[in-house]
């Protein structure tokens, strides 16, 4: 099989954050976050004295920097300085094998990203907005079609909330961290709609299992998994969609009208022509679907 290419591999939208972030850092402190991360990394998958590993993998890391800054690295010189460096890591990662564990690259700019907002949340701030922007719009476009959601505000709303509580730096995360980020903008954006909403609901508009918080569908479903190594993926919302498409249409219809257009069971009942007392006991019937869809019988 042919080796790889730096033309093999795309950065994700952590990958994209760090390299904002490297490239408007003069100080030098984003670099020594790398180091840190790497230098921990090492000690925690290695059982036995560790120095010499250490010390080469950071060496070589370090010699790569300078290279990418001067640019002296030969034909990958035309290609971004982050996408080299990522790919440096990921054609190498063989070099960083050590008693059969393999140091996992592919978080390793989420948990810089994460240092760096508890240690250097100023210099971050600026190139991770630019960096999740676009992302982040479509998905609230995607999720929140024709709302009173205005992107902006809920945009900056969600940063100010990420920087005032991020996630913890020894926290065992199985997510990036724009999927974490995420999760809080569409928190924010669920919050705008329930503020627009009618608030003369009964207990008989409400889910009984769910409540009217569509929030809790994709955290309910996926449950406490290792995503990234059941499915291949850590991205929660995908995997629900997935499982969303492979249900009929009419338990698909339903999910979609209580959980992604928060709407009431009198108003799913006159757009269904199903009985408003039944619509609660459909939607959980939808929802053992879904889940066993996605997880099998249980």
């Amino acid at each position: 099989m042919a080796a790889k290419s730096y033309a093999d591999y795309t950065l994700n939208h952590d990958d994209r954050a760090l390299y904002r972030y490297l490239q408007q850092d003069r100080s030098g402190r984003g670099r020594l976050l790398m180091l840190g991360v790497i230098k921990s990394r090492i000690t925690t998958i290695v059982s036995q004295p560790w120095q010499e590993l250490s010390v080469n993998v950071v060496r070589s890391l370090a010699q790569f920097i300078v290279a990418v800054e001067e640019n002296t690295f030969g034909a990958a010189a035309s290609i971004p300085p982050w996408y080299a460096f990522l790919s440096f890591y990921r054609l190498n990662q063989g070099s960083l094998r050590f008693a059969d564990k393999l140091w996992e690259y592919h978080y390793f700019a989420r948990d810089v990203l994460i240092n760096a907002l508890h240690e250097d949340p100023k210099q971050l701030t600026g190139p991770l907005m630019q960096a999740f922007e676009p992302a982040a719009a479509t998905f609230v476009s995607h999720n929140f079609p024709n709302s009173a959601v205005s992107f902006a505000d809920v945009y900056q709303e969600a940063f100010l909330n990420l920087l005032q509580k991020p996630p913890a730096v020894d926290y065992p995360h199985t997510a990036q961290l724009f999927t974490y980020f995420r999760q809080i903008l569409f928190r924010r954006c669920a919050d705008v709609i329930r503020g627009t909403a009618p608030k003369n609901t009964t207990d008989a508009d409400k889910n009984p299992e769910e409540g009217n918080n569509p929030e809790s569908f994709t955290d309910h479903i996926i449950e406490n998994y290792d995503l990234a190594q059941r499915f291949g993926t850590d991205d929660a919302a995908e995997i629900v969609r997935e499982g969303m498409e492979k249900l009929g249409d009419q338990c698909r219809r339903l999910l979609r009208l209580r959980f992604f257009r928060n709407m009431r069971f009198r108003e799913i009942s006159d757009l269904t022509g199903h009985s408003t007392d039944s619509i609660g006991t459909r939607i959980k019937r939808c929802l053992k679907k879904l889940r066993e869809g996605i997880f099998g019988n249980k």
